[in-house]
């Protein structure tokens, strides 16, 4: 049972269509709840698994525990988290990028994964069962490249954030990578 975030539309997408065609019964999460988001629902069910879409905003605590709650009311347990979810505008000038900016980047890229993961260790520490956390970085988080320098910053954060996770989850059958 895999729960993946920013999953309406492409990498997010392919994870959880691959998931579905190994089995897994999967959760896609967007902000935006649209045909796009309940399609790929759709499609993951047309798979032979379950399929279900869970809106909402993953940047914030409140949001992302909504986000589970909900996926938890439908699949019972997480086995899988994939933190995907991102903001179209990734790239912005250095003197054009502002706190609001910046803040949304790292909220949604650094604070929604971490807190993310934390909760999705806990169910699957409750649960018993183990788990597994994927969170995906970029190649920003490697090379400095014009306009991208918020993003590679969340993303080099990110990084080291999950060292962090599989260093404190070891022990208790939940892997971060």
């Amino acid at each position: 049972k895999a729960l993946i975030t920013g999953a309406r539309k492409g990498i997010g997408r392919g994870i959880a269509l691959t998931l579905a065609n190994e089995g897994a019964d999967v959760g896609v999460n967007d902000i935006v709840d649209d045909e796009v988001s309940q399609r790929a629902a759709e499609l993951i069910s047309k798979r032979g698994v379950k399929g279900t879409f869970h809106a909402g905003d993953v940047s914030s605590v409140s949001g992302i525990n909504a986000v589970i709650d909900s996926f938890l009311e439908e699949h019972g347990q997480i086995d899988i988290l994939v933190n995907n979810a991102i903001f179209p505008d990734q790239s912005r000038p250095l003197f054009d990028t502002d706190e609001a900016y910046w803040d949304r980047m790292m909220n949604l890229s650094l604070k929604g994964y971490f807190f993310g993961s934390q909760r999705a260790a806990k169910e699957m520490i409750a649960q018993g069962t183990g788990g597994r956390i994927v969170c995906l970085a970029s190649v920003h988080a490697y090379v400095a490249i014009e306009n991208w320098t918020a993003y590679g910053t969340a993303k080099a954060g990110l990084r080291r954030m999950v060292k962090g996770l599989a260093v404190d989850l070891s022990g208790h059958n939940v892997t971060a990578n």
